[in-house]
């Protein structure tokens, strides 16, 4: 059996859990009980209720009790009304929420398939040459888009549904189809995210063309984790012939850890590194530790985002060979470097 103890705490609890209600009884009690006394009606109750008898207290009882409950269940119905509004108010905002999310998965899905089904993204052509000779050596294949949305976003969206991947070996596929086509005998840099690296249909594509002429550009700035994973597609297309880049080394301490752990055979310096490297003495220290850094890996090293003559001569001076920008050529297509060939090379140093 419970003990007293109990019983009383376990009533005080439920008393002080319908506090609001009971001094909402308390205080109707006091106003019936004050306008009696003002009205003069309350010798005349207590009379009645006394001639009644055994009725007249069965009365009081009754209304002593059913009154709190009555006030109890219709506070508690007001409380769980209101719950049950907010509830179902919430309900209908996810389920608008769901159904927006659904209709903006839905229409990402078909504007990647659509691009897709057209063979994936243009492909433009940026010309990456030595500085020293004033020639083209490669090219970076660059996605577009027919709606002038930036590339990054397009792979991203398509990444959140689930086609990143073949958005960009699509884009691969596009761009190695114009390798024969480009002035010269130039390597082509390919993008790829770590699951396109890592995706066995990457170097499927690289082998059906000319794999020793392919650089693939790592585009990744968050931490990996499994490296070793990555380290074994690298070294499948190693033995093809095929070379890989960090891209944007730099841009943050992952990319740094990129190139320790992968080991490229390509550095590309971010262009927050280089631009304005003649007039900011902490970036040019930058550039001349990364010279030494790729020297002791044995990478090559390119300079990305080159602008200005007097940051190609920061270059030259401390010994960088290769760069890329706006000072040696804009992203171009296929038609215009082809119509190049033959001709002068696109850019010639001053």
């Amino acid at each position: 059996m419970p003990r007293i103890g109990d019983l009383v705490r376990r009533g005080g609890r439920r008393v002080g859990a319908h506090r609001g209600e009971a001094a909402v009884v308390a205080g109707f009690m006091l106003a019936v009980a004050g306008v009696s006394d003002l009205s003069g009606l309350s010798p005349w109750l207590v009379r009645g209720f006394g001639a009644a008898g055994l009725t007249g207290g069965l009365l009081v009882a009754f209304a002593t009790v059913w009154l709190p409950i009555a006030v109890i269940d219709f506070r508690r119905c007001t409380r769980e009304t209101s719950l049950r509004s907010r509830v179902e108010a919430d309900l209908a905002c996810h389920a608008a929420e769901a159904e927006g999310r659904r209709r903006h998965r839905a229409e990402l899905t078909s504007r990647c398939e659509a691009v897709l089904d057209g063979g994936g993204p243009t492909i433009v052509y940026q010309p990456i040459v030595e500085v020293s000779a004033g020639a083209v050596v490669g090219y970076e294949a660059l996605s577009r888009f027919a709606d002038g949305v930036a590339p990054d976003r397009w792979f991203a969206q398509a990444a959140e549904v689930g086609l990143g991947v073949e958005m960009e070996l699509a884009a691969v596929r596009r761009a190695l189809a114009g390798l024969s086509g480009l002035p010269g005998s130039p390597y082509l840099s390919v993008n790829a995210s770590p699951e396109a690296l890592c995706d066995p249909r990457l170097p499927e594509l690289i082998a059906a063309g000319c794999p020793s002429r392919v650089v693939v550009e790592l585009t990744e700035h968050v931490p990996l984790g499994n490296y070793e994973r990555y380290r074994q597609a690298i070294g499948t297309l190693r033995e093809m012939g095929s070379r890989v880049a960090v891209d944007d080394a730099g841009a943050g301490y992952s990319s740094l850890r990129h190139v320790v752990d992968l080991q490229p055979d390509m550095i590309k310096i971010d262009r927050s590194l280089v631009h304005a490297v003649h007039l900011e003495p902490a970036r040019r220290s930058l550039l001349i530790a990364f010279v030494s850094f790729a020297s002791d890996l044995g990478a090559t090293l390119v300079a990305e985002g080159v602008e200005e003559p007097l940051e190609e001569e920061v270059l030259r001076q401390w010994g960088l060979r290769f760069a890329q920008g706006w000072l040696y050529g804009r992203p171009m297509p296929l038609e215009v470097l082809s119509a190049a060939r033959g001709t002068r090379p696109l850019y010639v140093s001053a």
